[in-house]
């Protein structure tokens, strides 16, 4: 029993020997991947760069400028021309600051519209919102009836086959009765009647074939028959401009006969045509202008109980009044510039600006008298529509609902700072040592001389310290976060250190308890053959 015994012991003890020799190389292994981790973040600490402070030179530059008695410009940039012309050598791109006149949308919070309470309020709102949504219907229908039109004078106009000849005049005369001209072509006489309603879808079909130039348009052939401004003969058409020129330069000379070509295709395009065009005069005329009058109505019904924006007295603009040009002027530019912005505003639909031209003023739609109106706030007036106080209006609770009303639209135009910039060829001269002294334009006679000063841009400047700053805490911080891993992993190796040596010295505990179970089971063994040596 006792050599059995210390067999067991001895496996045991070489069992537990093991165990532990085969942890202390787990933990050697776990210190060489923690070794390598610290090497991987020393590396990326020595591939990081320190930032570098901006310096304002590098943001300082010539700046070249000039006053041409009205602006103080700048040269912004400028490049030479590859092949200098004697009158020019530089592109330059130059600008200049000035007020300029803009309209603008803007919108007001809580703008608490009121209506007159003694009116009966309710019948006027139900009226306004039921004739509202009638003629938005009917600006739907007749929007699909315009498109349908304008798709059919598409086609209309991608006629191309038809031309037009010069013809040699030998002699021309006019009838002051019958308004007929007569032209002596290889003497023969033709007589040139002015068109007529009759001769209507064949003018159609010539001028949307392009024929007649870009004055005339199908939109105004009425206008064009009843003035007398074409004649014919057969299918061959003439200007009457063309000949009253030809007449009162003495009746010989050359003029342009138009011919026109009324083939099946042609025909179908016009026939269309007019199709698409009776059908948008009839809706217009029989759904959208009573749908339109009767909302005019209404409109104006109400805009007589409209009273206040909070504590701005409302009042209703008179356009046709003759104090109000300037109010038609200021009306006029904020309606061009949320044209040109593309800003559905709900004044585009009170203002008729089809006829505008350059500084032109617009036009009050008529019918539409009584829905803008004006208000001060902060001694500054403002404009607004009455599509505009109805959409907050009904949008609000309470006592006259004036709580809780959304944004409402209102416009007004005024002088804004901006910015005029212009590119164009010039003439730079130099002093001899690289700086330029005069500039002159192709669009200008006029030679300016330059100023010139050193200028820091100041803007860049300030991003570029801001961006440095930003680097810098990008850069501590990484920094600080790389201390703080190596630290974890410093803490991680140094446990691990512990362990291993607490492994050495069990490992050397069981060495030692091994070694003296080895002598006792020597001695068992010795002591065992020598008793049955015996």
């Amino acid at each position: 029993m006792g050599m059995a015994a210390s067999q067991a012991r001895h496996i045991s003890l070489v069992a537990r020997k093991t165990n532990v020799e085969w942890e202390g190389q787990q933990i050697n292994q776990a210190r060489t991947a923690l070794a390598n981790k610290t090497a991987s973040l020393f590396n990326q600490m020595l591939g990081m760069t320190v930032p570098d402070c901006p310096d304002t030179t590098d943001f300082t530059k010539v700046q070249y400028s000039y006053n041409d008695g009205l602006n103080a410009s700048t040269i912004d940039s400028y490049y030479q021309i590859s092949n200098p012309e004697p009158e020019y050598n530089y592109v330059v791109t130059h600008s200049y600051y000035t007020d300029v006149y803009t309209g603008s949308l803007k919108k007001l919070n809580d703008p608490q519209v009121q209506l007159d309470t003694a009116a009966d309020v309710p019948t006027l709102i139900e009226n306004y919102n039921t004739k509202s949504a009638a003629l938005a219907t009917a600006q739907e229908g007749l929007d699909a009836k315009g498109k349908d039109l304008d798709d059919a004078k598409t086609a209309l106009l991608n006629i191309a086959h038809n031309t037009s000849a010069p013809v040699s005049v030998e002699e021309t005369t006019y009838n002051e009765g019958t308004k007929n001209y007569t032209i002596k072509v290889s003497g023969s006489d033709t007589v040139l009647s002015p068109v007529t309603l009759a001769d209507k879808d064949g003018l159609i079909a010539l001028i949307g074939a392009g024929t007649l130039g870009a004055e005339f348009t199908v939109d105004d052939i009425d206008s064009y028959i009843a003035g007398n401004q074409i004649y014919k003969n057969g299918n061959d058409y003439y200007k009457a401009s063309e000949l009253e020129t030809l007449y009162a330069g003495g009746g010989i000379g050359t003029i342009d006969k138009y011919n026109v070509t009324t083939d099946a295709d042609d025909l179908a395009l016009v026939t269309g045509y007019n199709s698409a065009l009776d059908a948008y005069n009839s809706y217009k005329s029989s759904t959208y202008t009573p749908a339109l009058n009767e909302f005019n109505t209404a409109a104006r019904e109400i805009s007589g109980a409209m009273t206040y924006v909070g504590n701005c007295k409302l009042s209703v603009v008179d356009l046709a009044s003759d104090e109000s040009e300037a109010i038609r002027t200021e009306l006029n530019q904020i309606v061009k510039d949320m044209k040109k912005d593309e800003i559905n505003a709900s004044i585009l639909a009170s203002w008729d600006n089809t006829a505008m031209d350059g500084d032109k003023v617009g036009n009050f739609v008529p019918g539409r008298a009584g829905t803008i109106f004006s208000f001060q706030m902060n001694n500054v007036t403002y404009f607004t529509t009455i599509e505009d106080l109805m959409e907050s209006y009904n949008s609000g609770t309470g006592n006259n609902n004036i709580d809780g009303q959304k944004k409402m639209a209102y416009y007004s135009a005024n002088y804004v700072s901006t910015k005029i910039t212009k590119t164009e060829r010039a003439l730079l001269e130099t002093d001899g040592a690289g700086r330029f002294t005069s500039v002159k334009f192709e669009d200008d006679t006029v030679k300016y001389v330059l100023n010139t000063e050193t200028t820091t841009d100041t803007d860049a400047y300030n991003n570029a310290m801001n961006q440095y700053y930003y680097e810098v805490q990008k850069y501590e911080k990484t920094i600080a976060d790389i201390n703080a891993q190596t630290e974890i992993i410093q803490n991680q190796d140094r446990t691990l250190e512990l362990r291993l040596k607490q492994l050495d010295t069990e490992e050397s505990a069981l060495s030692n308890e091994i070694d003296a179970v080895k002598k006792v089971l020597k001695d068992n063994v010795e002591k065992s053959f020598k008793t049955f040596a015996e």
